[in-house]
Formats: structure tokens, C-alpha cells, sequence
């Protein structure tokens, strides 16, 4: 398992180089206790660092079997480490190996909850690329530049961008985890999510993603996190604006080019920065746009007696009571909201080609009206 390395600035007095290092690494000095309880069985512990030299003040967290955190340092140098050892308590499991590493980010939301104890008001974050990360400029989105660095990606976070890391928080400990992990926000502005693995398709679309195995995975997968959403703090403020009746928390993009593939199958969904209230069908008619598709553009192949079909499929795959009527009325809804969206950011990002996509979207609404 690969280091992955951040810096924690505490106050004044501190800067933290957190790492997460890989089991059984050997540790020395006044670290060898926490290691030794560790392999005995103890709980995940979060050492809080003060004015007294870094001295590990171990905090349980009551999560059994997964390992310790724990603190070393060098007084008021600033040179206090802070590291990871994902151990398991072999005597239950001898097979256990709790830190899931996804390409070098510990994925256990266990873990996320103890490095969150820590990171908390007022304390900023620094990622440090490792040697050996891949540094990679992902393409497909209009709204802002996404990095990928390693097993992590950065973008730019905004107002919204604590109401969308409670929603993927909210939705992982739900037991919904084909989704980011929030990771924190770093001191130039940049959110640090965990990358999700699978093929993310773009335009022009591959041939696959006209499967039936794709339509299908792609609705059961909304659904699991439509449902995943109930329950979650509704307060924002988000960077969309919610919709009544307010059933869950919507995607507001859910679409295949923010939908991870594995084998055909929709595993994960990324890209949530519009995220917010409002009812299922405003994000299922959207994801039928997009998939069924229903759109004058018929590069797909489909005929309009199998486009209704699959707008059936879709909506029964779901889970849904409405009729293939409601689904197209929403939809014409949403593209006349995505028209103004799409021509309110061109003016706002510079991009003019985003009203070339609004003219397309009224388009589409105008010849789903004339066909009904």
C-alpha cells in the first residue's frame, strides 16, 4: 500500500505531516505502546496534538479491530508526524485486513471518521504529492478544471461545498459507498475527494452504453442512492436550487458521463457539486434524456417504438408509479431549466459553447412537445 501524505497546519505552533502508512510498519519511541495495544486489539484512536511536544493523548472511537492513529513529535519545532497503522485484531479474524487501500487512499469510512476528529474548525489542508502519483487533467467537464492526483481528485470548492461532503458522508455511512469519499478542502480552495474506479463515458458515446445492461444498472444505481439520501440534513446552501416536493437529495447531473462502468455495469457516480433537494423524477428524467436517449439526436439507433419501451424499462427498473407521461413532462421541464442554466454560465464562465447546448436542449423539449 502506497503513502498517502498530507500537511495539517495547527494554530501557530504546528505544522502535521499526516500519513497513511501501510501494516505492520515498525514504529519506535513513544509510539511502540499504541502498536503494541494495537496488535491486542484496541480501537481506533485519534491523538489530538497540543503545546506539550506532540505527545500522543489517545482519544477511543469505539471502532474494534481496525488499528491505531497516533502522534510523534519534536516539541515546538513543528515537525510533529502523524501517522496510520492499518493493523487488524488477528486474534478474531486472521484474515482480516481492514484499511481497503483504493490506489493509496484508506477507503474504510472508519477511518474517514477518525482522521474527521481531528480535522476540524480552523485547521487547514495541503496535499503533497507523492513520488510515483500520476498527476492527470480528467476531461468531460464544462463547469471547472478536475484534477487527479494519485488515488485523489481535486477541484474547486465553493459555498455549497460542505452541504455536498455531508451529503457523501451521509450517504456512505447509510452503507451507499459507490461515491466519493470526501477528503477535506485544502488552503487554496480545493476540495480532495476519493477518485472512483470505472470507465466514464463521453460524447460521442460508446456503443455499449445503449446495452440494456447499462440502462438497468444505471437505474438501479439511482435508486440505491436516491434512497441512500433520505434522512440527510436538507440545509445548504447548495449550488442548485431545490425543487418541490422535496423526496431526496437529487444529483441534479445524473447522467453516464458522470457514471463510473465496470464491465458494462454502472458502479459509481461522481461529479455531485450541483447537488440538492427536490423530488426523484427531476434526476430520473434527466438520466432518461440522457440514456434512453430521448433526444432528435439518433446517433443510438434506436426506433421511436423502442425509445418507448426503454423509457418503460427505465422507469420500472426504478421503481417508479409515474407513467411515461409524467416522465416526459418532467423532462421537457428540466431541459428548459437546463437551457437557461446552460446560457446564464456561458455568460459567467466565458464559455461560449454552452449556448450552442442551451439551443440544443430547447430543441429537444420543443420536439417532445410536437410529438405528444
Amino acid at each position: 500500500m502506497p503513502r498517502l501524505t498530507f500537511v495539517c497546519s495547527v494554530g501557530s505552533k504546528f505544522t502535521l505531516r499526516i500519513e497513511l502508512i501501510p501494516a505492520r510498519r515498525t514504529v519506535t519511541g513513544s509510539t511502540r505502546r499504541a502498536h503494541r495495544r494495537t496488535h491486542c486489539g484496541a480501537k481506533w484512536q485519534c491523538a489530538s496534538v497540543g503545546q506539550d511536544g506532540g505527545r500522543p493523548r489517545p482519544r477511543p472511537l469505539g471502532y474494534p479491530n481496525l488499528g491505531t492513529v497516533f502522534a510523534r513529535g519534536q516539541g515546538h519545532s513543528g515537525a510533529v508526524q502523524i501517522g496510520v497503522i492499518a493493523v487488524a485484531d488477528r486474534s478474531k479474524d486472521k484474515n482480516a485486513h481492514p484499511s481497503r487501500p483504493i490506489e493509496g487512499v484508506v477507503s474504510s469510512s472508519d477511518v474517514s471518521k477518525c482522521r474527521r476528529s481531528w480535522m476540524g474548525a480552523g485547521r487547514s489542508l495541503t496535499r503533497v504529492k507523492n513520488a510515483g502519483d500520476q498527476v492527470e487533467v480528467l476531461t468531460g467537464g464544462n463547469m471547472g478544471a478536475v484534477t487527479r492526483v494519485g488515488g485523489t481528485v481535486h477541484r474547486m470548492a465553493g459555498e455549497w461545498t460542505p452541504a455536498v461532503h455531508r451529503l457523501l458522508r451521509h450517504c456512505r455511512e447509510a452503507g451507499f459507498s459507490a461515491l466519493p469519499e470526501p477528503l477535506g478542502i485544502t488552503d487554496d480552495g480545493h476540495e480532495i475527494l476519493s477518485f472512483v474506479e470505472g470507465t466514464v463515458p463521453s460524447y460521442p458515446m460508446p456503443a455499449w452504453i445503449w446495452s440494456r445492461e447499462a440502462l438497468d444498472s444505471s437505474a438501479r444505481l439511482m435508486r440505491e442512492y436516491h434512497d441512500a439520501t433520505t434522512g440527510c440534513d436538507l440545509s445548504g446552501p447548495w449550488r442548485s436550487p431545490s425543487h418541490e416536493p422535496v423526496e431526496v437529495i437529487c444529483h441534479y447531473d445524473f447522467a453516464p458521463y458522470n457514471i463510473a462502468y465496470q464491465h458494462g455495469g454502472a458502479v459509481g457516480i461522481i461529479d455531485f457539486d450541483y447537488a440538492s433537494p427536490g423530488p426523484r423524477l427531476w434526476d430520473l428524467a434527466y438520466l432518461a434524456y440522457r440514456i434512453v436517449p430521448v433526444s432528435t439526436d439518433h446517433a443510438d439507433g434506436f426506433t421511436f417504438t423502442e425509445r418507448e419501451a426503454r423509457l418503460r424499462l427505465l422507469l420500472e427498473v426504478y421503481g417508479s408509479t409515474a407513467t411515461p407521461a409524467d416522465l416526459l413532462d418532467m423532462i421537457v421541464e428540466r431541459l428548459l431549466d437546463l437551457a437557461t442554466f446552460s446560457e446564464t454560465m456561458a455568460g459567467e464562465l466565458g464559455k461560449p459553447e454552452l449556448n450552442d447546448h442551451a439551443a440544443f436542449y430547447r430543441k429537444d423539449a420543443e420536439a417532445i412537445v410536437r410529438a405528444r
